[in-house]
């Protein structure tokens, strides 16, 4: 996760992922992962994003051009509370040190 934008209404997340071990990891399904401090998790899915600057760790970008995510997650579908972020993929996922918080909705007041 590169990315956590906080905007009026949702959250935008943004960044990339994809399997050093397979030779073409853009077809590779990527989920971001909250976690509630109130026991609430949601699975989000993500749309690909092209990312010219990723490379594999022996420098080609063999596989991985379409390797970034992201995805806009509705405030009003969370539950208040904070989130730990984490990014899920095949068969593995991972927690980062990022976190958002979902307020309580403000009453509205009503005049008379």
């Amino acid at each position: 996760v590169e990315t956590i934008n906080d905007n009026r209404t949702y959250f935008r997340i943004r960044g990339y992922a994809f399997n050093n071990k397979k030779k073409n990891s853009s077809k590779m399904k990527i989920y971001v992962i909250l976690r509630g401090d109130n026991e609430k998790t949601y699975v989000v899915s993500t749309k690909k994003t092209y990312r010219l600057d990723v490379r594999r760790p022996d420098g080609s970008d063999k596989g991985v051009l379409l390797s970034g995510f992201e995805t806009d997650i509705m405030k009003k579908k969370l539950a208040p509370g904070r989130y730990h972020v984490g990014v899920m993929g095949e068969k593995t996922y991972n927690m980062f040190d990022r976190y958002i918080v979902v307020e309580k909705p403000a009453k509205q007041i009503k005049k008379d």
